[in-house]
């Protein structure tokens, strides 16, 4: 029986059954028995140490505010409107990256909010407006019923969204842009199958 490699490496961050999170800080040993590994572990928020089974274990969620010298992310591309795999460096261009937003732990998540920013592009190009510019403006939403409809409240505006003189040129958008796409990259609302 050949050896696996292991499912965690040391540094990673990992949580039990109960919920603790710790930090691995050794592969003590693997067990042919059982196919699995043995971790040494540290709690992250406290000095208690703890031995594991990897089958007990599961990762903690990673974000871009995690990543370390070697990982990999993806980024957009302005210039060519693609995504690209980059390691991270911790060079200047990676941390301007992901302090601006353009950087990603899956090239599904990059190319999802490529589109994302394509389509509110087009909703700008229609006569949207990011800053309020008009006494009583429209936005668009997406409410209980899952229909994209266009309204309007004087004291209140959603975060991010794209702002409208009047109804007229919500309503142009929903038709121009379409409702599955504006649902799905807006409103992150996958359509439904009838």
């Amino acid at each position: 029986m050949e050896i696996r490699e292991p499912k965690y490496k040391v540094g990673d961050k990992v949580t039990d059954i109960h919920g603790e999170t710790y930090i691995i800080c050794n592969i003590l040993k693997y067990r042919f028995d059982s196919d699995e590994y043995i971790y040494g572990m540290e709690a992250i928020d406290s000095k208690c140490s703890d031995i594991e089974s990897e089958i007990y274990l599961k990762p903690v969620q990673k974000s871009v505010w995690d990543l370390g010298v070697g990982d990999e992310y993806y980024h957009i591309e302005i210039g060519h409107n693609q995504v690209n795999k980059l390691v991270w460096d911790c060079e200047k261009y990676d941390f301007n990256s992901r302090s601006m937003g353009n950087a990603f732990l899956t090239k599904e998540e990059a190319e999802f909010e490529l589109e994302r920013r394509k389509i509110e592009t087009e909703m700008l190009r229609f006569g949207g407006s990011r800053i309020n510019k008009w006494n009583d403006p429209v936005f668009i939403t997406c409410g209980g019923s899952l229909d994209v409809e266009w309204a309007n409240d004087t004291c209140w505006f959603p975060q991010g969204a794209i702002l409208f003189e009047k109804c007229e040129d919500a309503e142009n958008v929903i038709y121009e842009i379409g409702e599955d796409r504006i649902k799905k990259y807006i409103f992150g609302v996958e359509p439904c199958m009838e």
